[in-house]
C-alpha cells in the first residue's frame, strides 16, 4: 500500500531539460537538432509553444531543415509591430519572409 509523507523536496528531484531562464529572455536562439534538443523541430516548436503558454508569452519561431529560431515575446506583441531585433538592415536578412515583408511595409 501506498505511504503517506510528511515533507517531500520536489523541487530538488527535477531537473529542467532546457536552459528556460536563458531561452525565455528575450534574445533570439537558435536551436540545432541533436545539439541543443533531442526530438524534432516541429515538437520542440509545440513544447516552445507550451511553455511561452505556461509563462503568458509568446515565441516566434522559424524551423530551418533540423535548425530552429525562436524568441520569447509579451503576449500583447503583435505581427503588426517591427521586434526590436529587426531594427536594422542586417537583421532582415535573418527574418523568416512573412516577416521581412511586414519589417520592409513599417
Amino acid at each position: 500500500m501506498a505511504k503517506v509523507l510528511e515533507v517531500f523536496d520536489f523541487a530538488g528531484r527535477r531537473r529542467s531539460t532546457y536552459p528556460w531562464n536563458e531561452w525565455t529572455d528575450g534574445r533570439i536562439w537558435q536551436a540545432t537538432k541533436d545539439v541543443d534538443f533531442k526530438l524534432t523541430p516541429a515538437k520542440m516548436r509545440n513544447i516552445l509553444y507550451a511553455k511561452a503558454a505556461a509563462l503568458q508569452q509568446r515565441v516566434l519561431t522559424y524551423i530551418q531543415d533540423d535548425v530552429i529560431t525562436f524568441q520569447f515575446v509579451s503576449r500583447d506583441y503583435t505581427a503588426d509591430q517591427t521586434p526590436v531585433w529587426a531594427a536594422s538592415p542586417t537583421a532582415k536578412s535573418r527574418l523568416p519572409r512573412k516577416t521581412q515583408s511586414s519589417a520592409r511595409a513599417n
